[in-house]
């Protein structure tokens, strides 16, 4: 199955998601850093955060020394294998979406 990757990119998440149905007032925004003084430029409210990144061998390199989730889930988190490539911005997206329907409705 090929997938068409969803850019990272706030302008074209936005759009996306405005063809959805979104209310303008859900916007996708970058976030800079987690230091207090970066996370203050964050418009408010937030509904979720989402974080893409590639995969590399340092990336996999860190998965083996932080345990593999599919082996030995936390209780506290839900894990969830990607077997479509490039899916991951729609994926995220999707739950992003579907994780805050009490605030985020779809006209």
């Amino acid at each position: 199955c090929r997938w068409i990757p969803l850019e990272s990119n706030p302008a074209v998440l936005n759009k996306y998601i405005l063809g959805l149905g979104v209310d303008e007032k859900w916007q996708f925004t970058d976030i800079y850093g987690m230091d207090p003084e970066l996370l203050v430029m964050v418009p408010r409210p937030v509904a979720a955060v989402m974080l893409l990144y590639p995969i590399s061998d340092n990336s996999e390199d860190d998965k083996k020394q932080i345990g593999n989730p599919e082996k030995d889930p936390s209780k506290d988190m839900y894990f969830m294998k990607q077997k479509i490539g490039n899916a991951c911005g729609t994926v995220a997206l999707v739950h992003a979406l579907a994780n805050n329907t009490d605030r985020i409705s779809l006209n």
